[in-house]
């Protein structure tokens, strides 16, 4: 399996020397580390050229496998780069084809696995797969989603991250426009059958 990364760092400052400041002091740390190659922009044309790589990373992806297993945790920034390493890992040892792609400023990251729905021996290893990053994400002081919220292969997991204070904190707030009921629970646990990925 093939393993390269690229990093888009966005650099915002008050004055345009502080930002050209703190791009030479970025691209140093990244040539010691072994860049490749260092592109910074020198325009808006470029700006929107380069960031272009990001936002269509998504469509890349479906040039690899036809379906996307698309995962939304976060973690620590602090533990960024073990749960990264630590999820490449995973996806080598079940045959996954894994591409990542994170936030690093706030810790958001998507361990996203391509895999074909028509396999099921493949789906039930990107299920398996799925929830141990979920479970490793967990055991670092994450949470099961840092943008997208909580899907359906998600619900199972819910009880993980919460205990019963959270149930009757969440009891005692009601839905907009409701009065509150002591019945409201956070509902975990069953999960409709879906075609292709499902939770077993």
């Amino acid at each position: 399996m093939s393993e390269r990364a690229l990093v888009a760092l966005h650099i915002e400052q008050a004055a345009t020397a502080e930002v050209e400041a703190t791009v030479r002091d970025v691209v140093a740390v990244m040539q010691r580390h072994g860049a490749i190659q260092v592109r910074t922009a020198r325009s808006e044309a470029e700006r929107k050229m380069l960031w272009a790589g990001r936002k269509g990373a998504f469509g890349a992806m479906g040039r690899v496998a036809p379906d996307l297993y698309v995962a939304d945790v976060v973690v620590p920034r602090n533990r960024l780069r073990e749960v990264v390493a630590r999820t490449t890992e995973i996806a080598r040892e079940r045959r996954l084809k894994l591409a990542t792609v994170f936030h690093a400023g706030d810790g958001n990251l998507h361990p996203n696995i391509c895999y074909d729905r028509r396999d099921p021996e493949e789906v039930a290893r990107v299920v398996a797969a799925g929830h141990e990053i979920m479970e490793l994400c967990l055991s670092v002081g994450g949470s099961l989603t840092g943008e997208h919220g909580v899907g359906l292969e998600k619900m199972g997991m819910m009880e993980r991250l919460f205990g019963e204070a959270d149930h009757a904190d969440y009891a005692a707030v009601g839905e907009p426009g409701e009065s509150c009921r002591s019945d409201r629970r956070l509902r975990m646990g069953a999960l409709p059958r879906r075609r292709g990925l499902q939770s077993g």
